[in-house]
């Protein structure tokens, strides 16, 4: 597993749960530099090419022009899991407006399971950026990089997806709603479905 610029550990909660088996690794990133799973790279995406072209530039603008509260994460919630679930990965709804998304690599019958955790939630704060992506909800700003998380994590996806006949395990998607109130990692804890996900994850052979 190749890892690249991480800025931030999942949220501690969750992170702590997930790696008392030993057989999780937890990782959430920062940054326009993404994460990589086994042998696949991921790269910066190339600065000149068209914004059609970027998958993930198309999702950062469509999240920053609609934030949501903390609690109120649905039209986010619904967004990630069209665009999970149309990148082939298999997606149950956790801790409310949660997401845990699950992808397997093709090219062995075992592997690592590596969980990535994004954060969902807006602020209560006016945007003035002025930019044609501006939130589109008066009093309601991604301003803390959420936006940029949950489209760095569906780059992720996308790419694993593309590549899955390279690379063996499973990747562990989860998107936190509430991540600013902290009652977000206590609702997806509190989920019974969580615990199966976990009970699920058996240790590479």
């Amino acid at each position: 597993m190749v890892l690249a610029r991480v800025a931030r550990c999942a949220h501690p909660l969750i992170a702590r749960r997930a790696a008392q088996s030993a057989r999780v690794f937890v990782f959430c990133c920062s940054g326009w530099t993404v994460a990589a799973l086994t042998d696949v790279v991921m790269a910066q995406p190339d600065a000149q090419a068209a914004p059609s072209a970027l998958p993930a530039l198309v999702d950062y603008r469509w999240l920053h022009a609609h934030p949501e509260l903390s609690g109120q994460e649905r039209e986010t919630s619904r967004y990630l899991e069209r665009r999970l679930r149309s990148l082939g990965a298999r997606v149950q709804r956790v801790g409310g407006h949660g997401l845990l998304a699950t992808l397997t690599g093709a090219a062995a019958p075992n592997g690592p399971t590596v969980m990535y955790r994004v954060d969902m939630d807006a602020l209560p704060i006016h945007e003035r950026t002025g930019v044609p992506y501006a939130s589109r909800k008066p009093g309601v700003m991604h301003a803390c990089g959420h936006d940029l998380h949950m489209a760095i994590g569906l780059e992720v996806v996308r790419r694993l997806s593309t590549t899955r006949r390279t690379w063996s395990g499973t990747l562990m998607f989860v998107a936190q709603p509430a991540e600013e109130t902290g009652e977000g990692a206590y609702e997806i804890l509190a989920d019974p479905t969580w615990a199966r996900a976990l009970g699920a994850v058996s240790k590479p052979t």
